[in-house]
């Protein structure tokens, strides 16, 4: 009990010396009563600190405000992409069944183009064979001193 009541007697020893050391250090600072004056600076400062805190606060205000400006501007822009990207997209759909039909058409043209070169060969073919054979028919006249006749026409 005895280490109780010293405790508490130190405690209460320290509660008093610290009381006169905070009224003897508050009577140092302010000598003559400048309290006020004291305080005015400290509210001066307190002022200074709050002004510059409100033109912090403005700044970034207006940072904000140019990023907001810059947001709605990539999302117009973005909505104007996407708009185009909606008409290119609808118009590649709409030539898709085109690009089909065009696709058929050209195999379709490249079967007659070989069907007709071959017919051309083949007529070409025939022609040579015919020439060929009224060149010998027109040999053999003038050898046998016939008079050459025009060659008959040939039905196909």
């Amino acid at each position: 009990m005895a280490e109780v009541l010293l405790f508490v007697t130190g405690v209460l020893a320290g509660f008093i010396a610290g009381y006169i050391i905070s009224r003897r250090s508050r009577a140092s600072s302010a000598p003559n009563g400048s309290t006020e004056r004291l305080l005015e600076e400290r509210l001066s400062k307190a002022d200074a600190g709050l002004e510059q805190f409100s033109k912090q606060l403005e700044a970034q205000k207006e940072e904000l405000r140019s990023q907001q400006e810059q947001l709605q501007e990539a999302r117009e822009t973005a909505a104007v992409s996407r708009t185009q990207l909606n008409a290119v997209t609808k118009e590649r759909d709409e030539l898709k069944p085109s690009e089909a039909t065009t696709k058929a058409t050209l195999e379709e043209t490249r079967a007659q183009k070989e069907i007709l070169s071959t017919q051309a060969a083949e007529a070409a073919e025939k022609l040579n064979s015919q020439q060929n054979q009224a060149r010998t028919e027109m040999k053999e006249a003038v050898q046998l001193g016939r008079t050459p006749t025009a060659p008959r026409p040939t039905a196909q």
